[in-house]
């Protein structure tokens, strides 16, 4: 059985203690605290008698009526939020019963009543309901009359129209999926023969009048289009997305991936004030979304942190979410090396080596080389300079040639440029201010910003204190 609130707990104690059958609260009871594991005392206790395996079936019976009570229960509580939730619902079945009952006069004043806040509240799908209901009674009942067919033509065209936008949004929600789902098969597997083309009848959609098939469209055009316009259509996305009101839409879940990318992409520009306000933003709006997509943006706030140089923000999110990113497998070896690399910006070497595997899979090839590129800079804080150097010459070696790894090529080449320069030097902690002007220009990181540039930063960290020192 799954963990239920404290309140939640109350609430279905009180259900159980009104069964007739005490078994129950007394096997929820023992259960609830962990004391369920031995049978023969939990069979005990229950029926007050000894075990014996010929009457195991009684308390197997008790466990299978406590989970029908617990399944109910949880049922109820949904049915009693849906009820909360949406007055709409309950007023289409008050309608229907009404319509049953043929009062006239009761079920005219309420359609009336009905439709105007379902209009206000953009509840299109009850609000068809209650236009078919009010037709049927028009045809069948309230008699034929030139006022009548006019009412009954007006309902049938905003039935149509109804019907026109729910297809569209269900449509253009459909296709956002299936674009969604390619872009990230593309990602993953780079090798297939993963395209999306947006339908032609779709493609004429610029207009689009209504908010949430245009947010949907929107939703497909960012995920393809160049970076100078997915910043532009993430804003427009956040504007629309506060103007639906429709119930069905899950608009904490849209925005709070949506301020996650426009960290992401404010991040790229730089703009990191601005980066950090969006993951803010997203963060705030954790339980509207799936433990699985609140990891990623808590990995991608916590990277652009130390990205801008906000190690301490980047520390409070590690000490307080750190164990679910660590056991998240997918996530797990990629929040590795960024825990580390902050650990490194606080000083915290020991640490930060402790954290580090003592053996490396090469699995995904660009993971694996982030890995040994922090094991150099662990080399090299922890005073073993040669180590650090001679993995530095192997690394080049191995990246020589594999693409999508020139950020890494730019900071080993730049890492020995400058231990070469710095061996040169009597005082091999001094390194010219020309010197050191040349290399923070030659690692500017503002051209690999979409990829690991954490090391880049370190390197340009050391040369800033070489020059201030």
């Amino acid at each position: 059985m799954i963990e239920l609130t404290e309140k939640e707990n109350n609430d279905f104690i009180s259900v159980l203690k009104n069964e007739k059958r005490a078994s129950l609260f007394k096997l929820f009871s023992r259960t609830d605290k962990g004391k369920g594991g031995d049978r023969k005392k939990l069979f005990q206790f229950i029926f007050d008698k000894p075990y014996s395996e010929k009457e195991d079936f009684l308390l197997r019976n008790e466990f299978r009526l406590l989970k029908e009570k617990w399944r109910d229960f949880l049922a109820g509580l949904f049915l009693k939020r849906s009820t909360e939730e949406s007055r709409h619902y309950r007023d289409l079945l008050l309608l229907k019963e009404l319509f049953r009952r043929n009062e006239s006069e009761v079920l005219e004043r309420e359609i009336l009543r009905v439709k105007k806040y379902l209009r206000d509240g953009e509840d299109e799908e009850v609000l068809k309901e209650v236009l078919l209901l009010e037709q049927r009674y028009l045809i069948n009942q309230a008699g034929i009359s030139l006022q009548n067919l006019s009412q009954i033509r007006s309902i049938n065209e905003e039935l149509l129209m109804i019907d026109q936008r729910i297809h569209r949004r269900t449509r253009l929600y459909a296709e956002s999926v299936k674009a969604w789902n390619y872009r990230m098969l593309q990602i993953y597997d780079p090798g297939g023969a993963y395209f999306y083309q947006l339908p032609v009848d779709l493609l004429q959609s610029e207009n689009e009048s209504d908010t949430e098939a245009r947010f949907y469209l929107l939703k497909i055009k960012s995920l393809y289009a160049p970076q100078h316009e997915r910043l532009e259509l993430l804003l427009e996305m956040v504007q629309l997305a506060e103007k639906i009101q429709r119930k069905g839409f899950p608009k904490g879940r849209e925005l709070a991936v949506i301020y996650s990318n426009l960290g992401v992409e404010y991040s790229f520009v730089p703009d990191y004030d601005q980066s950090l306000e969006q993951f803010r933003k997203s963060v705030e709006l954790k339980n509207e979304i799936q433990q699985i997509n609140f990891h990623q943006i808590l990995f991608n706030y916590i990277s652009v942190c130390i990205k801008s140089g906000n190690t301490d923000r980047a520390m409070q999110l590690i000490d307080k979410y750190g164990t679910a990113l660590n056991n998240d497998s997918f996530l797990s070896p990629r929040y590795r090396v960024v825990h580390i690399m902050a650990l490194v910006f606080t000083g915290e070497i020991k640490k930060a080596k402790q954290i580090f595997p003592e053996q490396l899979k090469e699995g995904n090839y660009e993971n694996y080389i982030y890995h040994r590129v922090v094991q150099l800079i662990l080399f090299f804080e922890d005073g073993k300079i040669d180590l650090a150097m001679n993995e530095c010459l192997n690394l080049l070696q191995t990246v020589k040639g594999k693409s999508g790894l020139d950020h890494h090529l730019l900071f080993l080449k730049s890492f020995r440029k400058i231990m070469e320069q710095s061996m040169q030097m009597e005082d091999r902690k001094k390194l010219s201010n020309a010197f050191i002007k040349g290399m923070l220009t030659e690692t500017n990181p503002d051209k690999f910003l979409q990829q690991n540039v954490i090391p880049l930063i370190w390197l340009r960290k050391k040369l800033l204190l070489s020059q201030d020192s």
